[in-house]
């Protein structure tokens, strides 16, 4: 009985010291990402960059996906999704689809004009869907509001001037060969 009686007062006492010391301290909000060696962003990468939808995403399931300039690499950006935050590298892809792929190989976010999406490329699955900037849901409004088009809204087009931009910057010192369009008519006449 005596025993009995002391466990339950060493049990008590235990439990009483260990509410007086607290809660434990929350992990901080903010992961750190350990420090990265990246290469210089390449012509093809900053133009990429400039098409990058940067700011706040609202995603299915209310959840939601940052996007933000990486402020130590210029063309790299930072994404963070829940409490992870990663490095991911802009490549414009040949549909007009904009990939920003992650630098450690982990993540990759598929922009489109109409939403983005957040892939986990070692699970092979998708962490989120349906993301849709401020500029993609104004792209959904103003294509709601014109005649059904077959396809995804993808403008191959946009890609191949946007990987064409760097080569024209290249060869701008020559002067470009001036060809009107009656010349290059009567060309592809004669070549049938």
């Amino acid at each position: 009985m005596i025993l009995k009686r002391v466990a339950l007062l060493v049990l008590l006492t235990g439990l009483s010291v260990h509410a007086q010391q607290g809660p434990k301290k929350p992990l901080p909000r903010t992961p750190v990402q350990p420090s990265l060696a990246l290469a210089p962003a390449a012509d093809e990468q900053l133009a990429a960059a400039a098409t990058a939808y940067v700011g706040d995403y609202v995603c299915e399931f209310s959840q939601r996906l940052q996007v933000s300039p990486n402020p130590q690499f210029d063309g790299y950006f930072d994404v963070r999704f829940g409490r992870q935050v990663h490095t991911l590298k802009p490549v414009l892809s040949s549909t007009g689809a904009l990939r920003l792929e992650d630098v450690r190989g982990r993540w990759l976010l598929v922009q489109i004009p109409h939403k983005s999406m957040l892939l986990d490329v070692l699970t092979g699955r998708r962490l989120v869907d349906d993301c849709v900037h401020e500029k993609q849901a104004d792209n959904r409004r103003t294509t709601a509001a014109l005649p059904r088009q077959p396809g995804l809204g993808i403008d191959p087009l946009l890609a191949t001037e946007a990987e064409a931009a760097p080569a024209a910057m290249a060869s701008a010192a020559e002067p470009p060969a001036v060809v009107s369009a009656a010349a290059s008519a009567a060309s592809a006449a004669s070549d049938r």
